[in-house]
């Protein structure tokens, strides 16, 4: 599974995807719901999600049996927004009971309801659709209205509980029947539902306000599930969140505000800077006020964190993620071809200069919260002394040790801290060591340092830089995926020199890599302007232990795979007897280097040779190497 939390969970359970279950899709900003419809079977032991949650519902609802049977829960709901529960605490004055107030539940206590909770009917519920909407309506945006009509229409459509505790009750154990009841029960898809309450807003809004055209205009629509599955289907106005004003009118902001008089979701109704809460008043924030970055250093009295000379203080932005949809599918060999994979922190051209970093080179960002590391996209985009990581990157490649802890570069929340502000969320910088002076974030290049340090660069080799990458050591070793390629990089290096993998990089155009069988191929590595051409590669070291007698499978031209490092592109191979993998001897951060990605860098495109010493390899490719070494 391409997703770091499966490979922190206790337990993966297989789901299906998109095109294997019935499902929906559509959000308040465009003007279309679609349809999921399986063109084939969950394979293997996949299931839907609807499956998988109705199965765990099973399975507890019989272990629950004579252990948990029916319980009563006490259940505290704080003041909610868009009720009467908003304004009950004029000016904002909390009198705390603890002081001798009479405690007074909605006021200064929470809500508090008693609810009954029948564990072993826990799947029996979940199958169908519950009294308490019928009953007590449903509310959205502080607007109730009733599915009376709607739940005699499911249970039409979809049938009822013949037994047990959810007896009589609308049936909603499939998908499809899910999908049904969401589609029935949203004003967007169900014009008679938009319709009653845009009624609701008439009445608090007046008869002027136009809520009345409104909900003529949609009173009539309704969409079912086949017709999403037909083609995509446009959505209707509502009083709910809707990518639509008006039938022939799209999305914009505010619109039912201005137009039709409706009060904004605030405790005056009106959009408004002022905020005249006594606790407000102390900070003096009653007006958007000004704040300017603290200075940590002189506030805590931290030092600049350890590091070179080549470093800058900068602001440190955390914005949406852009190569993923939340923890999914970042860093599977699709979505390399879009983005480097790794960690990555984007900067400035100045930035980078001023630490000694090019494109694609490892950086360190430290303040006293943390510590990130990660590859630098060095862009003109960036403004001078601003640098943003994107959110919940993956942790899945290019996770090495930082030289500030000695421990695996954390994510991109490792330097913020959770501060609370009462007034509202303000930005909150971070210390970074350097010339400048330390007040905010701390950005530098990772020093490669002599061997024995933590990162290291070897200087044996006169000209082009050695990096030396760990490997597996017993018991860590990963399968490895069908393309291998190695990436330029430093990271922490065992002690001995025998399980490592030394890259070296220069600038011919092009690399041999020598296969099973003895003889050579080649695979071009694209440069900026012209075609790659020929040139022999240097010697390369391979040494094999306890390499199993199987002989490993040549893979020449089309099926040659790629060795990279950086922003660099060439040739490797690929055996099915023993296929190496590169990973980090940490037990708590696996790291497999061999995925397949693509770089975006725009760094010149070179390498030269690759030497890789690993153990598994067939007696063949080690007699190849032999022949090959001086």
């Amino acid at each position: 599974m391409p997703s770091a939390p499966a490979f922190t969970a206790n337990l993966v359970l297989p789901a299906a995807t998109w095109y294997e279950k019935h499902d929906l899709s559509s959000t308040d900003m465009h003007p279309y719901v679609h349809a999921f419809s399986p063109a084939i079977s969950p394979p293997w032991q996949a299931r839907t999600d609807f499956e998988i949650f109705q199965g765990l519902a099973a399975k507890f609802s019989k272990l629950a049996a004579g252990r948990l049977d029916t319980a009563y829960d006490l259940v505290a709901t704080p003041p909610q927004h868009d009720t009467p529960g908003e304004t009950a605490q004029p000016g904002g004055v909390v009198r705390d009971w603890q002081d001798g107030a009479p405690a007074e539940p909605g006021r200064n206590l929470p809500n508090f309801t008693v609810v009954e909770r029948d564990y072993t009917a826990v799947a029996a519920k979940l199958a169908t659709f519950g009294p308490l909407a019928e009953e007590h309506g449903m509310t959205v945006k502080g607007i109730t209205v009733h599915p009376a009509a709607e739940a005699r229409w499911l249970a039409a459509r979809c049938g009822t509980a013949p037994s047990g505790p959810a007896h009589g009750r609308r049936l909603l154990d499939t998908d499809v029947k899910l999908c049904e009841a969401i589609l029935a029960l949203s004003g967007t898809t169900n014009g008679r539902v938009a319709a009653e309450g845009f009624d609701r807003l008439a009445e608090r809004c007046g008869a002027g306000a136009g809520f009345a055209g409104l909900a003529e205009a949609v009173r009539e629509g309704r969409v079912v599930f086949s017709d999403t599955q037909n083609r995509p289907v446009q959505v209707g106005t509502s009083f709910e969140w809707s990518g639509k004003e008006a039938p022939d009118r799209r999305y914009a902001p505010f619109t039912i505000n201005t137009e039709h008089r409706k009060p904004w979701h605030t405790l005056t109704g009106r959009q408004h800077f002022s905020l005249d809460h006594d606790w407000m008043a102390e900070y003096g924030e009653q007006l958007p006020v000004y704040r300017p970055p603290l200075d940590f250093t002189a506030m805590q009295g931290t030092a600049p964190a350890d590091g070179d000379s080549h470093s800058v203080t900068v602001r440190y932005l955390t914005p949406h993620s852009k190569w993923s949809i939340h923890s999914e599918y970042q860093e599977n060999l699709l979505m390399q071809t879009l983005a480097r994979g790794g960690p990555v922190i984007w900067m400035s051209v100045a930035d980078a200069e001023a630490v000694g970093a090019a494109d694609n080179d490892w950086v360190e960002a430290v303040n006293p919260n943390g510590v990130v590391v990660a590859r630098a996209v060095v862009s003109h985009r960036m403004p001078p002394g601003t640098v943003f990581m994107y959110h919940v990157q993956e942790r899945l490649v290019n996770v090495p040790r930082s030289q500030a802890t000695g421990r695996r570069g954390r994510v991109h929340n490792a330097l913020t801290r959770l501060l609370i502000k009462p007034t509202g969320d303000g930005a909150r910088p971070v210390r970074l060591p350097g010339a400048r002076p330390a007040g905010h974030d701390a950005l530098r290049a990772l020093a490669l340092q002599p061997a024995g340090a933590r990162l290291h660069r070897s200087r044996r080799l006169s000209g082009p830089a050695v990096h030396r990458l760990p490997l597996a050591g017993p018991g860590h070793a990963l399968p490895a995926p069908r393309q291998h390629r190695v990436r330029r990089e430093a990271t922490r290096c065992p002690a001995t020199a025998a399980r490592t993998a030394t890259v070296t990089c220069g600038r011919p155009d092009r690399i041999r890599s020598r296969y099973a069988s003895g003889s050579s191929t080649s695979a071009p590595v694209r440069r900026a302007s012209s075609k790659a051409s020929t040139a022999s590669s240097p010697p390369a070291r391979v040494s094999a232990r306890n390499a199993p007698t199987r002989p490993a499978r040549s893979v020449a031209g089309s099926r040659a795979t790629s060795l990279r490092t950086s922003a660099r592109r060439c040739a490797s191979t690929r055996s099915t007897s023993a296929r190496p993998s590169v990973v980090s001897r940490s037990t708590t951060s696996r790291r497999l280097c061999g995925l397949g990605r693509r770089s975006t860098s725009p760094a010149a495109l070179s390498l030269s040779t690759i030497r890789i010493a690993v153990d598994g390899f067939p007696p063949s490719i080690a007699a190849s190497a032999a022949s090959l070494s001086g």
